[in-house]
């Protein structure tokens, strides 16, 4: 099984295992530079780098993903199931660059796994996985304590690093019960929202982008707050967006709208920087490409774009399907942040 074959799937996983790389201990480089420290002054631990495993069943949700600050990354899984153990209904971990988050969502006893990674295009690699909360405490203890024991056997004056520190008050902590049970979160249910947004330019007004969010993506965003240790949690729901012109769909896709709004987003802004380049085409990468399964490729011939402008001598005739997209896409990824007005919508 791929990883692209359990996105959004639910399914009760019973073997879970996190496996950090070993190949960072016969480095010579680090193994070098940590036998020479004679004080843990100034340690961190994020020059060490290695890939991070995450197996469900057998599968590692972060095959490819490449390789994290290995130390830093367990200790941020430890502290967000440490978290939940305390209570706190979601949180998530750094375990690869780009960065690729790891999202851990309470469902009851369970886990609920999220694998995100926001390096263009955004995109879920693996999602709907859903763990035994206590075995996923077992395995992120077995893979802290094994890293500890490494580091301190290749340099015992670590012991007093703050890291070393950590991990090993991690590994304590997790050991024992979880002091709270998670909180349900959402908290509150909502009603489903359908929003559409115009470009700035009133002329254009035949453009538009149309948001069709399902009660679920409501509840997220509206619990944003109460999810205070997991800031992507809330922006994971589905939907559709549409960008529509004279009221006909041209681009239709389905998936998390916050990471199809930022793809967009950057899209946009690299087609403007074709057609003022004088480029004849751009290809960019398709907006729905919000899975591991991807989405393809999109190819905007600007042919035409480029001779109205040398019909006009006004710069402001790029093509109306940015305007829409990029104008559109920035007010509502504003507003999605919280930064931004409300007035785009209804």
């Amino acid at each position: 099984m791929s990883c692209a074959e359990i996105v959004n799937e639910i399914s009760l996983a019973t073997v879970i295992r996190i496996k950090p790389g070993r190949s960072w201990r016969m480095n010579p480089t680090y193994v070098g530079e940590l036998r020479a420290l004679t004080s843990p002054r100034g340690f961190t631990g994020a020059e060490i780098l290695d890939v991070l495993g995450v197996e469900v069943d057998g599968v590692d949700i972060a095959a490819g993903v490449g390789e994290a600050r290995v130390l830093v990354a367990v200790d941020e899984l430890s502290q967000a199931l440490l978290r939940m153990g305390d209570g706190e209904p979601a949180a998530q971990a750094t375990i690869g660059p780009g960065p690729t988050e790891l999202v851990l969502e309470a469902r009851g006893p369970d886990l609920l796994l999220t694998l995100v990674s926001l390096a263009p295009p955004a995109r879920v690699l693996a999602g709907g996985l859903l763990v035994d909360a206590r075995k996923m405490r077992s395995a992120t203890l077995h893979a802290a304590r094994g890293l500890l024991l490494d580091l301190l056997a290749i340099s015992p004056v670590l012991s007093d690093a703050p890291l070393a520190q950590r991990l090993g008050e991690s590994c304590a902590q997790l050991a024992r019960r979880p002091t709270k049970a998670a909180r349900r979160w959402p908290s509150k249910e909502a009603a489903a929202r359908a929003m559409v947004f115009y470009p700035a330019d009133a002329r254009r007004r035949l453009e538009s982008l149309q948001l069709q969010l399902p009660p679920e993506t409501v509840a997220r965003l509206r619990g944003r707050n109460e999810a205070r240790f997991a800031p992507l949690a809330p922006h994971l729901g589905q939907g559709s967006l549409a960008l529509v012109r004279r009221g006909a769909p041209g681009l239709v896709c389905e998936g998390a709208p916050f990471l199809i709004l930022r793809n967009l987003l950057g899209e946009a802004e690299r087609l403007v920087e074709a057609w003022e380049s004088g480029a004849r085409a751009c290809r960019c990468a398709s907006a729905s490409n919000t899975t591991s399964a991807g989405g393809g490729y999109l190819r905007w011939p600007l042919a035409r774009a480029w001779s109205c402008r040398r019909r006009s001598a006004s710069t402001s005739s790029w093509p109306s399907s940015c305007s829409a997209c990029s104008s559109a896409s920035r007010r509502r990824a504003c507003a999605w942040i919280g930064r931004g007005s409300r007035s785009g919508g209804r």
